[in-house]
C-alpha cells in the first residue's frame, strides 16, 4: 500500500504459550492460578495451538496504519480433551503501527 489504502489479510498462524494465568471466579470465590502446560491429566492446557488469521485494515500515504484481525483456533488445546470435551482460541485484535519506508 504504497499511496495508502485498504487492504485485507488472510493465512494461518502457529502458537506457543509461553506462560499463563488461570482466574476462577463465581458467587463466594475469586482466585487465580498459574497455568500448568502439558498433555497429560495435571496439565491445564496444551501449549501449541495452530489456526487461521483474518483481517482488514487501512494504511494512511504516510505509513500510518489501522487494522482488525480475528484469530480462529482449530486445535483442542485442553490437555486431555476430546471432540466432546475441547477448548479453542478465539481471539479478535486491533493494531495501530506504522511502516517505514527504505
Amino acid at each position: 500500500c504504497k499511496d495508502g489504502g485498504l487492504f485485507v489479510f488472510g493465512g494461518p498462524y502457529l502458537g506457543y504459550a509461553l506462560s499463563g494465568k488461570q482466574k476462577i471466579s463465581y458467587p463466594g470465590f475469586d482466585t487465580t492460578m498459574t497455568a500448568k502446560f502439558g498433555t497429560d491429566s495435571t496439565s491445564d492446557m496444551k501449549r501449541m495451538d495452530f489456526g487461521l488469521n483474518v483481517g482488514v485494515g487501512y494504511q494512511l500515504p504516510m505509513g500510518l496504519f489501522f487494522r482488525a484481525q480475528y484469530g480462529l483456533g482449530l486445535s483442542n488445546i485442553k490437555s486431555v480433551g476430546d471432540k466432546d470435551n475441547f477448548d479453542k482460541n478465539r481471539v479478535f485484535g486491533i493494531t495501530v503501527g506504522y511502516y517505514f519506508r527504505r
